[in-house]
């Protein structure tokens, strides 16, 4: 998403505000017009969004003022909010990201933090100090933002942790190494003799589906198979859209693969059932594996072997991450954390038949 000329003004007005380079009180309008080539009109954007947020107050007769309360907030204020993208919240109770909602709940229950829950980073930030508009908080936990939407992070005026999002390189971010867990799948799966493997892929936009997708093909060249653009279906993350994709894999013409990775567990479920309803035996006729290990992997029949995504230790990093960048004062680099996932194998996986 390209970066508006919008944003970019306030963004040189925010640092030059941070560093104190305009003073307590903004210099008039033209002046900063002048200062930063713009129009008025844009100018006014640029302010008028730090003022929605609490950073600047205006005064009517008397000019824009900076609020320095906001700037350096008090560490009196041990809130940290819980954003969740949209996309996930329409999600119909996604069961990866509501275990990972549970233990984040768990994890600062521990400690001296209190949570707070959003549906949008603004909800968060008051329109001014004080008026109880909006809940004050310390720091943001984002959590499932894709490519599109994880812009609007970007702009938030409080410390913001990435949380199996979409990475922005003045954020910390923290996801499963997607990468290396789709070439250990293939591994699996090559060392049991399959060598048509196909991959039902997550949605473009977001970091899980465009980085598996481009694991799968690096790892079938890695085993000096073919990874054509026929053998991949993207399934959107959801159960019915993992079944419609194998459909669409097994009806193609020429050889129908032996085995599919499955971008996460929930598409790797809907297409265990599309394959039991055409009368494929898996694993036998076809192997299947997900990626995340969700309840339901376990109590599928057969049992589903996927890579498991270590949660628990996902959440302690972000969290940690985060008081790091709270009590250290923007002092602490941002960085992009990836966490191993472990192969868990069942029954959904066997040896290539003939």
């Amino acid at each position: 998403m390209p970066v508006t000329r919008f944003h970019q003004i306030r963004e040189r007005l925010w640092a030059d505000i941070t560093a104190n380079a305009l003073g307590d009180k903004l210099p008039p309008e033209p002046e900063l017009a002048k200062r930063y080539d713009v129009s008025r009109m844009t100018l006014r954007r640029a302010i008028a969004g730090l003022v929605a947020e609490g950073f600047l107050t205006a005064q009517q007769g008397r000019g824009t003022f900076v609020v320095r309360d906001r700037i350096s907030p008090s560490t009196a204020n041990r809130t940290i909010g819980l954003v969740i993208d949209q996309r996930v919240l329409e999600g119909h109770a996604d069961p990866y990201f509501g275990a990972m909602i549970g233990s984040l709940a768990s994890h600062l229950a521990k400690t001296t933090y209190s949570l707070v829950f959003a549906g949008a980073p603004e909800e968060l930030v008051p329109v001014t100090p004080g008026t109880g508009t909006r809940r004050p908080v310390s720091g943001i936990i984002a959590m499932g933002f894709d490519r599109d939407s994880v812009w609007n992070m970007s702009m938030t005026r409080v410390p913001v942790v990435l949380l199996d999002s979409y990475p922005l390189p003045d954020r910390t971010c923290v996801i499963s190494d997607n990468r290396e867990s789709i070439r250990l799948a293939v591994r699996h799966l090559t060392g049991l003799g399959h060598r048509r493997i196909a991959h039902i892929a997550g949605p473009p936009a977001t970091v899980a589906g465009q980085e598996r997708l481009q694991a799968w093909r690096e790892a079938m060249a890695q085993a000096g198979l073919p990874a054509p653009d026929d053998q991949v279906e993207v399934g959107w993350f959801t159960a019915p859209g993992g079944g419609e994709a194998l459909q669409k894999l097994l009806t193609r013409s020429g050889e129908a693969p032996t085995a599919v990775v499955c971008a996460n567990d929930r598409m790797a479920l809907g297409a265990l059932r599309l394959a039991n309803e055409r009368g494929l035996r898996v694993p036998r006729d076809l192997s299947i594996i997900g990626f995340d290990n969700i309840d339901a992997a376990e109590l599928a029949h057969p049992g589903l072997t996927t890579m498991a995504v270590p949660r628990d230790a996902m959440v302690t990093c972000a969290i940690d991450a985060l008081v790091r960048e709270l009590e250290q004062a923007g002092t602490t680099p941002t960085q992009t954390i990836r966490l191993p996932t472990s192969l868990v194998q069942r029954e959904s996986t066997g040896p290539v038949n003939g």
